[in-house]
């Protein structure tokens, strides 16, 4: 597919109507053909004498104009660089994994683990990881939170440096229960040993990761 490609929303030799929130996209079969296992169904004579030309995604109408610009062009929009991005994000690899855009989805999941990993500062980090677990909630918003965590890990060193960082950390333990699970995990995951904060009322994990390595959290 080539990759110069623009959405244009333009009627002209559509194919297909995709309708959400009541608004009208105009699309092209050939292009969106290949990319989603859904749409790929929405082909199918049975499925076309069904729904006429006419689909309508349970989407908003962001989130839709984000999927059709990423099948047309192949390209995911640049960094995020505030929460409004973060949660636009979000929504959009929702969209990705509900309608089976994997390609994008899986673009959207590196986007999202670039947000963690390129924090300069480690209070930026902090920030970004605390976004994370206040903006997301439920089974299916766990990933962005675990791989919140996972980047957490290589920078614990830095974080348990400083009292302030080290504080800020222990907050967040305390306030997002399911980020203190995620850390525990990603540590026994990459069989990491590090001795986190004391004074958080966690209780005491100890285990062994999967080569062996001793790893106490608490």
């Amino acid at each position: 597919m080539p990759q110069t490609l623009t959405f244009t929303n333009d009627p002209k030799f559509s194919d297909l109507t995709v309708v959400c929130e009541s608004e009208s996209f105009h699309v092209h079969r050939i292009i969106v053909y290949g990319q989603s296992e859904y749409f790929d169904g929405c082909f199918s004579e049975e499925a076309t004498k069904e729904h006429g030309g006419t689909i309508e995604l349970f989407l908003n109408r962001k989130q839709v104009q984000a999927m059709l610009q990423y099948m047309y062009s192949g390209v995911v929009s640049g960094s995020i660089t505030c929460e409004e991005d973060f949660n636009e994000t979000v929504e959009e690899y929702h969209a990705a994994g509900i309608y089976d855009v994997l390609s994008w989805k899986d673009k959207l999941e590196t986007k999202i683990r670039d947000y963690f990993r390129h924090a300069s500062t480690a209070d930026e980090f902090l920030q970004r990881t605390k976004l994370a677990y206040s903006n997301t909630h439920g089974d299916f918003d766990y990933l962005v939170r675990k791989w919140a965590a996972e980047v957490c890990v290589p920078r614990l060193q830095e974080l348990l440096s400083f009292e302030s960082t080290r504080d800020a950390l222990r907050g967040l333990i305390g306030e997002f229960y399911d980020f203190w699970d995620d850390l525990v995990d990603a540590i026994r995951d990459g069989a990491h040993y590090y001795i986190l904060p004391t004074g958080v009322d966690k209780g005491v994990y100890g285990g062994k990761g999967p080569t062996g390595v001793e790893v106490y959290t608490g």
